[in-house]
Formats: C-alpha cells, structure tokens, sequence
C-alpha cells in the first residue's frame, strides 16, 4: 500500500495517492464550489436580465421557487413564485398539483442555483418542455434587479 502525500503550494493542496490526483481546495479561505450540473435537453440557465424580461413579458407559465420553508419570507421572492420545497418526500406530486402550463416556459429557483439545476430534470421527467434556471438563484436576483416580493 502507499502512503500518501500532501503537496502544499501557494494555492493548492493536492494529496497523490495510488497514482490519483485529487485537489482539495484552491484557497482555504475560499469554499470549493461543484462544477455547474449538467441539464436536460429541455433545461436552459438564465441570466436575471433575461428572467426579468420573461417575466415583464408574461412569457412564464409558472415560476418554481424550490427553497426550503426557513429560507422564504413574505418579501425574498420573486413576483408570482410559488414554493415547493426540493426536500419534501412528495415533490414531484407538489409540483402537478400547482397545475403548471407545461408547455409553456417555466422559471424554476433556489438560494444559489444548483438545487434548482436538480430540480430541471425533475421537471423533465414530469413533462415539462422548458425549463429556465435562473443563474445564481435568488440572490443573483436580489443583487442584480433589487425587486422582491408581491
């Protein structure tokens, strides 16, 4: 068996072990982020000024705030978004019973984007023929627009 070795440099920490290569972190003070998840065919990302002018449009046929329960309030959300928290056992039953038009575009959302990235091909898989993620979730919205809420 071999022993592994850490490597410290500036920047990385990489342990080599059994001929593999593994980078840990490229800054300790900053948190490693997972590589954006890959969508289904039906599923595009978003930009806020995009997601803005879909909704300003009446473009939507619904808008998926997938959040949990702990993380919305009355006032950080986005116009018209109904909630369905990714984590509950009955998801994909919470989301057809919010009678969503499925043919038409739907804005789905969360925190940061990568729960709703999950949640694209869950919505794929319930028909839905377009999925718009919005790109950086809702405090990409909160930063960039600054409109919330009703």
């Amino acid at each position: 068996m071999q022993t592994p070795v850490a490597l410290l440099c500036p920047t990385v920490l990489v342990w080599l072990m059994a001929g593999a290569l593994q980078v840990l972190a490229k800054d300790p003070a900053v948190p490693a982020r997972p590589p954006p998840l890959m969508l289904p065919a039906t599923a595009r990302y978003v930009s806020v000024a995009e997601a803005r002018e879909l909704l300003k449009g009446g473009k939507l046929g619904g808008i998926v705030d997938v959040r949990t329960p702990e993380e919305v309030t009355d006032s950080n959300h986005l116009p018209g978004a109904r909630f369905v928290n990714l984590f509950v056992s009955n998801f994909d039953q919470s989301i057809l019973n919010l009678g969503l038009d499925r043919t038409r575009p739907c804005l789905v959302y969360c925190a940061l984007g990568g729960r709703a990235a999950r949640t694209a091909a869950r919505l794929d898989a319930l028909g839905f023929k377009d999925v718009l993620v919005l790109q950086g979730g809702y405090e990409a919205w909160h930063r960039q627009s600054g409109e919330l809420g009703p």
